[in-house]
């Protein structure tokens, strides 16, 4: 009987210590794969950069137009409320913008952004007050100024063809602007056609500028980000 009971108790031994070694080998095995999970390129965090982006270029788009709606209509607070809500979005976008290229991109880019924004506000109050020569001094700022700045950042930052991006930034001033003069003019169906075209040309330089950022970071980015996933 006591022999039976010692082999019983070496046998729970035995099994106790199998399965503090299965257990161990368990833990280090999810922690390898935990660490190599942490460590490897995200394919989500390329599908959010591409949305984040378009959520955030469309958001100035949108807050833009009301802001300038607001001004023309003589409504200062409401310009006010949606010219905060601006800078905050351009704030928002240059903090992407560092967390991808660092500080000192990120002040660059906030600096030109917000220079872009008065700008435009320039422009409003010239459209406002008929002031002919404030209104060709806000564009001569924007194309003469904005663009080319701008133009030179995304393509220092991505290395996308300068001739494509000085396009796409001069289409989103020129769409922002037929924006303003169809406020002015009170001509509503022509400020819908104006904002819905607007916005969606804000997907032209959301999209190829995250796959740029993607292609320029694949120890950060693992997808492709114009995949029908993130599409949807």
């Amino acid at each position: 009987m006591k022999r039976r009971l010692k082999i019983m108790a070496a046998g729970l031994a035995f099994a106790a210590f199998m399965s503090a070694c299965s257990s161990s080998s368990d833990k280090a095995s999810d922690t390898t794969t935990t660490t190599a999970a942490a460590a490897a390129p995200s394919a989500t965090a390329t599908a959010d950069t591409r949305t984040k982006l378009n959520v955030l270029l469309g958001e100035h788009l949108i807050l833009a137009s009301k802001a300038t709606g607001a001004a023309l209509g003589g409504r200062t607070d409401e310009f006010s409320a949606y010219g905060e809500q601006l800078n905050k979005n351009g704030t928002d976008i240059g903090a992407m913008i560092g967390s991808v290229y660092g500080p000192e991109a990120q002040t660059k880019f906030n600096g030109i952004w917000s220079a872009h924004n008065g700008f435009f506000v320039a422009y409003t109050t010239g459209v406002a007050k008929g002031d002919k020569a404030m209104q060709t001094k806000a564009v001569a700022d924007l194309t003469g100024t904005y663009v080319p700045q701008f133009t030179d950042f995304i393509v220092g930052a991505t290395g996308l063809p300068k001739d494509t991006v000085s396009q796409l930034t001069t289409e989103h001033v020129l769409g922002t602007k037929a924006i303003v003069d169809a406020q002015a003019a009170k001509n509503w169906p022509g400020v819908a056609k104006a904002q819905s075209d607007a916005f969606a040309h804000m997907q032209m330089i959301a999209d190829p500028l995250a796959a740029a950022i993607a292609k320029k970071f694949p120890d950060k980015f693992a997808a492709d980000p114009a995949t029908k996933a993130t599409d949807l």
